[in-house]
């Protein structure tokens, strides 16, 4: 990629996730090549292989990636002429003990450092180093802090030191306080103390080891010796306090022993043989089918009481209706009656009830007779004529009675 460039100083490759870094990527550039910038490039720890034959670098910037460690780690080491190395931003959890004399600024701000490597002869072989930024980080705050904690009060200015953002997270009496402003007599690193060690088996090829201590972060070795043959170390992991021993051989001999710098601890076990664990395995499963069983009859129950109300429900609406009905039919509605179809006198809006009937008296002597009788309702009469009185006309007429309001008309 960059053999016909050879004479490239400065290369920027910022914000390319998909960047893939080998070995030989650089190839061309090895004696060339002064400023380097891979920032937010999605890189790894192993993708840093690719930057050891740039020896002539003086500023690397690695921020935003996904760097746990560095590999290999002697890899800035070896870079004479460095002077500028950006790590912030990553997941570090642990840097080299060696850099380059010539580095001046170090950024390793936002990462997940704790403990520092740096002791009285780090810092004495880094005397370029002006800027140092450890923000962000959860530094652990005991014996081993204090050659940091003296660069800080020799390279920044006395009034600047407690406003430092070097936060302690350990030891809990200093969790949350600022570096600058502590004092060196309460950096103190508790004696190492292996408190308690026990083995819990839990078949005939597993068994659970606990351990208590009064530290944390160092190393931790499990010793096993199966039959008076010892087996091959185990290291444990310095931020849990148990491990599950698996693959054991039934009916066996074990001697087991935690072992850390300056103490030991040892606790014999012997597996169980096969056949005990099967019958025993057996009767826990007819003891835990108990409970599934009075489970089931809860279920059965709860199932019979919901089945019962419904059905006292829909009985009570059974019952409810039944009422209604028989009211309906003891009494039934009003409705008006009439002896036959009324024709209002109003054709076009009037509402007035009329009274009907067959008349047998003549018009003129009904007319006076139903004042006297009907002076609220007007009425209407169906009066016989003679057949021969008007041929063309049927043998029944409509008359109005005069509303009482005006004078009675005889026609």
């Amino acid at each position: 990629l960059f053999n016909w460039t050879r004479s490239l100083q400065c290369l920027t490759m910022d914000r390319n996730p998909l960047l893939m870094l080998s070995p030989d990527t650089f190839f061309g550039l090895e004696h060339s090549l002064v400023n380097i910038s891979l920032q937010s490039c999605s890189l790894t720890s192993e993708s840093l292989e690719s930057l050891l034959p740039l020896e002539n670098l003086e500023r690397v910037k690695l921020q935003s990636n996904f760097l746990t460690t560095i590999l290999p780690a002697n890899l800035f080491f070896s870079m004479s002429k460095l002077l500028v190395l950006d790590l912030q931003r990553n997941q570090l959890i642990e840097i080299p003990s060696k850099f380059p004399p010539s580095l001046r600024e170090l950024d390793l701000g936002n990462n997940r450092l704790s403990i520092l490597p740096f002791t009285n002869h780090t810092f004495g072989q880094l005397s370029q180093l002006v800027t140092l930024d450890l923000s962000s980080n959860p530094l652990q705050c005991d014996c081993r802090v204090k050659p940091l904690y003296y660069w800080l009060l020799t390279h920044f200015q006395p009034e600047l030191v407690p406003y430092v953002q070097w936060i302690c997270s350990t030891p809990k009496v200093l969790a949350g306080k600022q570096l600058g402003t502590l004092s060196n007599q309460q950096f103190i690193c508790v004696e190492k103390q292996l408190l308690s060690f026990n083995v819990w088996p839990k078949d005939s090829k597993t068994a659970l080891l606990e351990w208590t201590t009064t530290f944390s972060g160092s190393p931790i070795e499990l010793l096993v010796v199966e039959n008076d043959i010892p087996l091959p170390k185990l290291q444990m992991n310095d931020t849990q306090n148990y491990f599950f021993l698996e693959n054991l051989k039934p009916s066996t001999y074990y001697s087991l022993c935690l072992q850390t710098d300056d103490q030991i601890q040892c606790r014999n076990l012997t597996t169980k043989s096969q056949q005990i664990v099967s019958l025993t395995s057996s009767s826990s499963s007819s003891s835990s089918s108990s409970p599934m069983s009075l489970f089931t009859i809860d279920i059965q129950y709860l199932t019979i009481g919901i089945s019962f109300s419904i059905c006292i429900v829909l009985l009570i609406l059974f019952f409810l209706i039944l009422t209604l009905i028989k009211h309906r039919i003891k009494y039934p509605p009003s409705s008006k009656t009439t002896a036959a179809t009324i024709e209002s006198y109003y054709q076009t809006g009037g509402s007035d009830t009329t009274q009907t009937a067959i008349c047998s008296k003549s018009l003129e002597e009904h007319s006076v007779n139903s004042l006297q009788y009907h002076r609220s309702t007007p009425m209407f009469c169906y009066c016989q004529l003679p057949s021969n009185y008007c041929p063309d006309q049927q043998s029944y007429h409509f008359y109005h009675e005069i509303p009482l309001s005006k004078p009675a008309v005889l026609i």
